[in-house]
């Protein structure tokens, strides 16, 4: 049995008496690509969120490759989320979108055009 590459348990977070997440569970294995859809308001960005460290969860957990990452600072899991708008690099193309955090993970050009190619090509 492999172990997921990122997995979430029971994940809750309210905004006061809003409830953004409810208990989800989540478990990604290596290689997948994964779209998070759903209206506004629905918790996408908070999951992203606790998923990449940038909040903190009320109660659940979140773990990679087996280890409790929950308490882990972002610059640690080395998780990475892109959104939908364009709004949020508006300077750069959609290749460049892609390739910027691959670039900052060190890759070679080579690599990460294969990477940003097949992304594209997924979507």
């Amino acid at each position: 049995m492999t172990i997921p590459v990122l997995q979430a348990s029971d994940l809750r977070r309210a905004y006061g008496k809003t409830k953004a997440l409810d208990g989800i569970d989540l478990t990604f294995e290596n290689g997948a690509f994964v779209a998070l859809l759903g209206p506004a308001g629905a918790g996408k960005t908070t999951t992203l969120r606790l998923l990449a460290g940038l909040e903190v969860p009320d109660s659940g957990s979140v773990w990679i490759r087996g280890e409790d990452a929950t308490a882990l600072p972002p610059c640690n899991r080395d998780v990475a989320m892109i959104f939908d708008s364009i709004a949020l690099y508006p300077n750069k193309t959609g290749y460049d979108n892609f390739a910027n955090p691959l670039r900052i993970q060190g890759m070679s050009r080579e690599q990460i055009a294969s990477r940003v190619s097949e992304g594209a090509a997924t979507l």
